[in-house]
């Protein structure tokens, strides 16, 4: 397997240059102070739907995972709050053989991006390797979310505020499903790997701070 490159993660994202808002789908997600400005905001699969009860302007990155457009119930409640909305740069985690379906769902549902990017499930983890070691990579798979959190300071924001996030909550802040919260164990050792590298990376949540060991930030 080979390492990603800073060129490639270029090419994922576009330069981000001040802090950076994640928001994740889970509960007790909120906007810090000064938001929207100052702030770039970048969401996961159907976290758009929270930033938009806010008043939040389009996303300037969004991530889509492996399976947000597919069929299952989960999957189609995403969509349906992500219909008719934008991003400015949507990155999508695809494997070549679904691109094709990808492209068509999201004419379905009338998701517009002004840029559209390109990420297969080996580049994630050849990039996972670069960051956190071969053996981390190898091991544990992180959500969407965390993931989106890493790409983000690779790109050397100054701070990346994680809200919207759990290890111990179920379900999705947008949907009545309850599921089951995936990666946990796979997410708190790469938070807390991260805590321990000293990397600007925080929470406005001080339950999900604890849980996750990372600081907690009220904002600025």
């Amino acid at each position: 397997m080979s390492l990603v490159s800073r060129q490639q993660v270029a090419n994922w994202l576009p330069e981000i240059d001040r802090p950076a808002l994640v928001l994740g789908s889970g509960p007790n997600a909120a906007p810090p102070p000064g938001f929207p400005e100052g702030w770039s905001l970048l969401t996961v699969n159907g976290s758009q739907a929270i930033a938009s009860g806010w008043g939040a302007p389009v996303p300037e990155v969004t991530l889509f995972g492996t399976t947000v457009l597919d069929r299952r119930p989960s999957n189609l409640a995403a969509q349906a709050v992500l219909r008719g909305k934008s991003t400015k740069s949507l990155l999508i985690v695809a494997d070549r053989h679904k691109k094709l379906m990808n492209r068509l769902r999201l004419l379905m549902i009338g998701y517009r991006f002004q840029s559209l990017s390109w990420l297969t499930t080996e580049e994630r983890r050849g990039f996972l390797a670069s960051v956190l070691g071969e053996d981390i990579a190898g091991r544990v798979k992180p959500s969407n979310g965390v993931f989106l959190a890493i790409i983000t300071l690779a790109q050397g924001v100054p701070e990346v505020m994680m809200t919207g996030f759990s290890l111990t909550s179920k379900g999705h802040a947008y949907n009545d499903f309850s599921h089951p919260r995936n990666h946990i164990a796979a997410d708190a050792e790469i938070l807390a790997g991260l805590s321990d590298r000293k990397l600007p990376i925080t929470t406005n949540d001080e339950r999900f701070a604890a849980e996750a060991g990372i600081p907690f930030s009220a904002g600025s």
